[in-house]
């Protein structure tokens, strides 16, 4: 819709856009439960015929510390050659969309786990660990691919 805005109030006059197309991310909280999906789960990667690997991780959602610090479930799915990361869910009491929101231009730029295990996030203990739960799920990945 903001492409076609865009290109509507342009009329014809400038840069046409373009629709970059979009990365498959959905997120839900229920019952004190948060769970989000971002790209490629790994029975569609594998039926698209990608030599994929997937790592399950648990880790705290905050410094492990602290009284409130909850697990966090963070799978990744990526591909075993190149390590291209292709989707990941997570779930777990908290942090689990806003985990998700840092997946999504990752994907969509083609970046590798070795690209997520090298971002420079947010620590502070209250709201987030300083080995946040996707570099722990990420170095888990480039661990497995390094077995081939």
């Amino acid at each position: 819709a903001r492409v076609a805005a865009r290109n509507a109030v342009a009329r014809g006059r400038g840069t046409v856009a373009e629709f970059p197309g979009v990365t498959p991310a959905s997120a839900v909280s229920a019952f004190g439960i948060e769970a989000a999906s971002v790209g490629l789960q790994l029975k569609e990667a594998q039926e698209m015929g990608v030599e994929v690997g997937e790592v399950t991780i648990t880790h705290t959602s905050r410094a492990g510390m602290l009284p409130d610090a909850r697990p966090l479930l963070v799978s990744l799915v990526y591909n075993r050659n190149s390590g291209r990361l292709l989707g990941g869910q997570l779930a777990g009491d908290e942090g689990a969309a806003l985990r998700a929101n840092v997946l999504v231009p990752l994907i969509r730029e083609s970046a590798t786990v070795g690209d997520l295990a090298s971002l420079d996030l947010v620590y502070n203990p209250p709201v987030g660990p300083s080995l946040d739960p996707l570099y722990v799920a990420a170095r888990a990945a480039i661990r497995d691919q390094s077995v081939r």
